[in-house]
């Protein structure tokens, strides 16, 4: 009974703040979170540039039972080939990995359909100019990622 709780006080006291600390990193990573950009208004009160929430599919190699079918099944509605597809989903060394960004309702909703496990979605800002190339120069653009390229956008 000693010897129990010799070492019970021993993990507790002496090796209690080690063993918290790993298990916070096992279950909880930094995650960066995009902050919305707001709207460009010309001085009549219209939009020169907006924020809208569009469709992204990402993977989680580690949950992905049989690559070669989830890649055959994904093929015909992404920019990638079969062939990168499944390279991606047998890398199992990425938690998470980008599939496609800035889907359109009607692609997101045909790959939903297709209940695929260890296929994800989530919804990315993306940039849209609803007067075109009106004052382009001076707005600039934003990346891939909603941060400022150039113009007012930087």
């Amino acid at each position: 009974m000693a010897c129990l709780l010799g070492r019970l006080v021993y993990l507790q006291f002496y090796k209690g703040g080690e063993y918290t600390s790993l298990a916070l990193a096992q279950r909880m990573r930094p995650q960066s979170i995009d902050a919305q950009r707001g709207s460009i208004l010309d001085r009549n009160y219209k939009t020169l540039a907006i924020s809208i929430g569009a469709d992204a599919v990402y993977a989680v190699p580690g949950s992905i039972l049989d690559a070669a079918e989830t890649a055959q099944k994904l093929a015909p509605y992404l920019s990638l080939s079969k062939t990168e597809i499944i390279r991606i989903l047998e890398n199992k060394s990425q938690s998470s990995v980008w599939l496609e960004r800035g889907l359109t309702p009607e692609t997101a909703r045909a790959i939903r359909s297709l209940e695929l496990p260890g296929i994800r979605f989530t919804k990315r800002p993306q940039r849209r100019y609803p007067q075109g190339s009106l004052a382009a120069h001076v707005l600039g653009i934003a990346g891939i990622d909603n941060q400022g390229l150039e113009g007012i956008e930087y």
